[in-house]
């Protein structure tokens, strides 16, 4: 038996209920050792709504030729 985590420092996600799959697979993705399926694994609140599945920090550079 082993047990294998995940740490993510950052995953800004936006407002939603998410559910999570898990696949425990070799290199090449080709077999499948474990999988699992949680369904109403967790909800990410906010005030405002933002379309997508996460926010990514950004910014627009408009350069002129």
């Amino acid at each position: 038996s082993h047990t294998v985590r995940l740490r993510l420092d950052e995953l800004p996600l936006v407002k939603g209920d998410f559910i999570l799959y898990i696949f425990l697979m070799d290199e090449r993705l080709l077999h499948v050792f474990d999988r699992r399926i949680v369904r109403s694994a967790f909800s990410v609140t906010a005030e405002r709504y933002e379309a997508g599945l996460f926010h990514a920090p950004h910014r627009w550079l408009v350069e002129e030729e």
